[in-house]
């Protein structure tokens, strides 16, 4: 019982948060950078469609890159998936990001789809996401989940959450916590 209300408790503030910082940034924009080098590729944001029958290993979402078209993650096929959810102000996802910015460089080429979703409803705003990942240095594909819906549809709990499914469909990894650029190559081999 206790599990249960310190879950709703936490999912409430989850929930406000998003709210008050959703209402913060009131500019209109869709936040996406006009710049040419922006290492945020896109947004990411539930289906409709998401009947139980026939439901995948992982909900169903929609990449929506800044250039092209949309399409829904499960149409991605014969590859891995990686996903990892974050945000700019998280100590272990801080951690973690230049071990997968490396895996992302070694592996982008191979059979490997990456989708690094940043829950902007968390942040301060989608500038601030841009500016953290090129004072880093970071050079990995960022997608925004402005309202934080697709992470909640993963249940996500704690900050970083890797989710890992394999090229026949089935998923081999998730949980909360850094990785290692190791730990993380040996879940896409």
């Amino acid at each position: 019982m206790r599990h249960k209300v310190i879950a709703l408790l936490t999912a409430a503030a989850i929930i406000v948060l998003a709210w008050y910082l959703t209402g913060r940034n009131s500019t209109g924009s869709s936040g996406q950078s006009t710049g040419q080098n922006t290492p945020i590729v896109g947004k990411v944001y539930l289906t409709t469609d998401q009947k139980a029958e026939n439901r995948p290993a992982i909900p169903e979402f929609v990449a929506q890159p800044t250039s092209g078209s949309p399409y829904n993650i499960n149409s991605v096929s014969g590859k891995y998936i990686f996903i990892n959810f974050w945000n700019t102000w998280c100590p272990p996802c801080q951690e973690e990001m230049p071990d997968l910015a490396r895996l992302y460089r070694d592996y982008r080429d191979k059979n490997v789809a990456f989708y690094f979703i940043n829950i902007t409803a968390g942040e301060k705003s989608p500038a601030e996401v841009e500016k953290f990942l090129q004072q880093q240095g970071l050079k990995l594909p960022v997608y925004l989940d402005e309202t934080g819906e697709v992470a909640t549809a993963f249940g996500v709990r704690a900050i970083p959450t890797t989710v890992v499914v394999n090229p026949s469909g089935q998923l081999v990894y998730a949980r909360a916590g850094a990785l290692t650029y190791e730990k993380a190559r040996a879940l896409i081999r």
